[in-house]
């Protein structure tokens, strides 16, 4: 949409307001990923509404004050996060409750965030200049004014120096490794050096500290570093930020002022006593009581850290922070800066990267249309669809313009790749980027990495997930995939990377129930070893972008019994999905996926296809005496693999099933194919048997059996071991080349919860 008048600001202002109140009230009411809650014991009570103390079964990363919906015996509460510890979330329930709750649903979707964004898109209607701002920001046609000043052979980092300067508004298209950061941080320490103010932002945490860490080096090694004068503002996991003494606006505060460092403590420590006396059910009223002043006292304490927050922020020159919290927090959207730097722009909402705009007299915006859009889950709404669920690259006609080969004044394209093997991007640069970008010649170096294991001297891999024949199911509660047979493989790829000597592994998967799965055989295999603390991300594709590692392993998961690959990897934006899963790989990538299946279910056009295609046609198909090199080696002893022979049985499994101590379950898709051997086994057993299959079988005396639409054969022994791709029934072609023995509580739980039974 071309903006040329104030008019046309106002008009989509409007539609902004229509898009994130649709938007606000599906995620308030309906929307949100849950996560279980358990062992619920109220603690005090604030007017009409009772704090209570949870345990959660997985972290959960929220900011204290997020606004939640909690789910209790199937009736929605409204909440708030008051803090949170570890597993241990204080939570206040807007409703007065007494007794303890054995189980919860949090749902933390920041729908509060949507409606601050829409406040502050109605204040703009009242001052011309900041409508003007964001006119000029969704124009990309405006006349460039950096031109007269910029030397003929100026490189593309002096280029960008100057555009920032310059113009009101500078675009940047940073596809992966181009050295986005970087031209990004010099334009801050530029700002810096002339005694400008800059507002550093973007979507995610993550993104606003690579930024910052950049800008604290530079200044430290040319011994400019002045305390206060950069300052990250808001909430970070980063541990170079979190242990830095002069950065967080938080800790600066504390470092001025030492006795609020000591009652904090005093406070949180006292508090921390009395929760232990709650949760073991032998708090008195009178601690209780307590309690609740010590959490007075600590709101007032932060209240007046807030304070003192406040003029640190006031008279920063650099001030680092998320999109989010620009328009909830008056301490930023009161202030002006000289300069507002915005990365990721991909990921975020035009209407808050609009709002940004007007904090600021110029405005750079950086980010890359070729990867993940924004989400937004309110899909029956069509402003939600025209303004929610694109970028702002296409809402200013830049992608369109490129398309159809014009060229932009206004658009700098990074086009020098610097992170991946050139067997790596060199799909991406001719898929995805049409030969617009091009590898620097240091990407050589990547040739360190791609010699680790697994699959030594190969930075770039597939692997038939169909050697383990693996199954993908559905979870029951979110009917999000998952593929235990696929992680167990990428586990192995994981175990083997690490005792070879890679510092940095990331595993991506488009499937939240697989990153789910994925992270507890992390837990219960490399986590019980003295790799545990190594920097391994497991995430979803879409929680990975903006992230990098030396190996990344992609697993698809999708096969049968499946009809065919998920919508999210065949859908418009499954390209930019493919994209961000490989371009996060700095010197070897290992692609997961059953080959026949995909290539059978999948046309010729969509990128997931394109992109074995490409693997098989330049010999990066991992071969089968490959595959069974890096499986017949066990690692870890809570992970072992033995080589499949029908003609006898393995003892260690043998062994196993004659020392169970409490129950038995028994996955099989045909109970029919079943192995006279096996039948003879589990009639020697003299505990609870459960059966899962597709058959339907009558009960037995401790036999039961439970039907289900699709089953993927395992065995369950007292809820602590597992075996999969034991050849318990008929000889079929279809065989998996190992068993896997697994000792797993954690997966296991989590199996049953997808499974649920």
């Amino acid at each position: 949409m071309q903006v040329k008048h104030t008019n046309d600001v106002k008009e989509l202002i409007k539609e902004w307001q229509i898009a994130l109140e649709a938007e606000r009230n599906f995620l308030k009411f309906h929307g949100g990923r849950g996560h279980l809650l358990t062992r619920g014991t109220p603690l005090y009570d604030i007017g009409q509404s009772t704090v209570v103390l949870f345990t959660v079964y997985s972290e959960v990363f929220v900011p204290d004050g997020t606004p939640v919906r909690i789910k209790i015996e199937n009736q929605d509460y409204q909440g708030e996060i008051l803090s949170s510890k570890g597993l241990q979330l204080e939570i206040k329930i807007n409703e007065n409750l007494k007794s303890n709750i054995p189980y919860a649903e949090l749902f933390s979707e920041p729908w509060e965030l949507l409606d601050q964004l829409i406040e502050r898109l109605d204040e703009i209607k009242d001052y011309r200049d900041k409508q003007k701002r964001i006119m000029r920001l969704m124009n990309a046609n405006s006349k460039p004014k950096h031109l007269e000043k910029l030397k003929n052979g100026s490189s593309v980092q002096k280029e960008c120096i100057y555009r920032s300067f310059y113009n009101a508004t500078t675009y940047i298209w940073g596809p992966p490794g181009t050295g986005k950061s970087y031209n990004l941080t010099n334009m801050i320490l530029k700002h810096y050096e002339k005694n400008k103010s800059v507002l550093v932002i973007a979507h995610s945490n993550a993104a606003v500290d690579v930024l910052m860490k950049n800008v604290i080096a530079q200044l430290e090694e040319n011994a400019k570093w002045k305390s206060g004068d950069i300052v990250r503002y808001g909430y970070t996991k980063d541990e170079v930020l979190l242990q830095h003494d002069g950065i967080l606006s938080s800790k600066l505060v504390e470092v001025e002022d030492q006795s609020v460092q000591i009652e904090l403590e005093n406070l949180d420590d006292r508090k921390s006593t009395m929760i232990r006396k709650a949760k073991r059910g032998v708090a008195s009223r009178g601690d209780l009581h307590e309690l609740s002043k010590i959490q007075n006292k600590l709101n007032k304490l932060r209240g007046e850290i807030r304070e003192k927050e406040k003029e640190l922020i006031e008279q920063a020159k650099v001030v680092g922070t998320t999109l989010s919290k620009c328009s909830i927090d008056p301490l930023i959207y009161m202030r002006q800066f000289d300069l507002v730097i915005v990365d990721e722009i991909s990921m975020a909402y035009t209407p808050q990267i609009a709002f940004a705009a007007t904090l600021g007299k110029r405005i750079v915006v950086c980010g890359d249309f070729k990867q993940l859009p924004p989400i937004a889950t309110c899909y029956q709404n069509q402003y939600v669809k025209k303004w929610l669920q694109e970028d702002l690259f296409h809402h200013a006609g830049i992608v369109q313009k490129i398309n159809n080969g014009e060229s932009l004044e206004n658009l700098v394209l990074l086009n020098k790749q610097r992170r991946m093997h050139p067997n790596i991007s060199g799909f991406t640069n001719k898929e995805i980027y049409h030969s617009l970008v091009f590898d620097h010649p240091t990407v050589k170096k990547r040739e360190e990495i791609s010699k680790h294991r697994p699959f030594p001297m190969k930075a770039n891999c597939l692997v038939n997930a169909q050697f383990l024949n693996t199954y993908a199911l559905k979870d029951s509660n979110t009917n999000s995939r998952y593929n235990l047979g696929s992680a167990i493989i990428a586990t192995q790829c994981m175990l083997t990377s690490i005792i070879d000597g890679v510092e940095s592994i990331g595993v991506v998967t488009p499937y939240r129930a697989q990153s789910k799965l994925l992270t507890e055989l992390h837990k219960d295999t490399i986590g019980k070893t003295k790799y545990k603390d190594l920097p391994i991300q497991i995430a979803t594709v879409h929680r990975f972008q903006g992230s990098e590692c030396d190996v990344i392993i992609f697993d698809t998961v999708d096969t049968k019994p499946q009809y065919s690959p998920g919508y999210i990897l065949t859908d418009q934006n499954s390209d930019r999905l493919i994209n961000v899963a490989l371009t996060r790989a700095k010197g070897k990538f290992i692609h997961i996926t059953d080959i026949p299946f995909m290539k059978n279910k999948t046309s010729r056009e969509k990128t997931v296809r394109k992109l074995i295609e490409y693997q098989i046609e330049k010999e990066y198909k991992i071969e089968k005496n490959e595959f069974e090199k890096v499986f017949s080696h066990s690692i870890s002893k809570r992970l072992k693999f033995f080589p499949n022979d029908i003609s006898e049985w393995n003892e260690e499994f043998i062994n196993d099933l004659r020392n169970i101590k409490k129950n038995l379950t028994v996955s099989m898709p045909n109970l029919s194919s079943m192995s006279n051997e096996f039948r003879k086994l589990l009639n020697e057993i003299d505990v609870p048997i459960t059966f899962i299959s597709e058959s339907n079988y009558e009960n037995q005396k401790k036999w039961k059996f439970i039907q289900k639409e699709f089953v993927q054969p395992l065995i369950i022994i007292d809820n602590e071991i597992l075996w999969y791709g034991h050849p318990y029934c008929h000889h079929t072609m279809n065989q998996s080349i190992f068993t896997a023995r697994l000792n797993s509580p954690n997966t296991i739980r989590t199996l049953k919860g997808f499974i649920d039974y």
